[in-house]
């Protein structure tokens, strides 16, 4: 058994044998290697990914660019912790107060399906709404998620934002796939 002395403020928020989700931050571009060499010692490690469309003068191209730019989320136990810390291009763990931060398994899911979504639906006129209002998300994979509207980005699209981590998440959503929540 382990006693209040034994425990360290820096580790306390880590379970001897019960794995939790945590993040860590990582060199600039360097989330998906981070992740490799964290595999590759069994620890599961998630780098949330999205895909982009970039014009060029002459082509196309889909990219990936991380969701969270510099960090990469972990499922680790009391005894990965040490081994996280010293694999190459980690700078070190999101903390708070002097403990790693842990993180809620439905913010996990939700930039689960923020990474993966592709969206699709229908209708909310622009007249009815304002920065600040509420929307829900009605078509697509990110269907039901509820955030706070930013701006207006052009004729038919809204900047809102999720709040997650400790900091908003800002997407592009076509008008047509949200609709006001009170």
């Amino acid at each position: 058994m382990t006693t209040a002395a034994s425990i360290s403020p820096y580790t306390r928020t880590l379970d001897p044998c019960e794995k939790r989700w945590f993040a860590i931050q990582v060199r600039p571009r360097c989330e998906r290697l981070v992740s490799k060499y964290l595999q590759q010692k069994d620890v599961y490690a998630y780098a949330p990914m999205q895909q982009i469309v970039r014009q060029y003068t002459r082509k196309r191209k889909i990219v990936e660019k991380p969701l969270l730019s510099c960090y990469v989320l972990i499922h680790i136990c009391q005894p990965d912790y040490v081994s996280v810390l010293e694999t190459e291009n980690v700078i070190g763990f999101v903390r708070h107060d002097k403990a790693p931060a842990l993180i809620p398994q439905e913010q996990i899911d939700l930039l689960r399906r923020v990474a993966g979504s592709h969206l699709e639906a229908d209708i909310v006129r622009l007249d009815e709404i304002e920065p600040g209002d509420w929307l829900e998300i009605i078509g697509g994979d990110l269907t039901g998620l509820r955030g706070r509207m930013v701006a207006f980005k052009g004729k038919s699209y809204v900047s809102m934002e999720l709040m997650q981590l400790d900091s908003a998440i800002i997407l592009d959503i076509d008008a047509k796939y949200l609709r006001p929540f009170r």
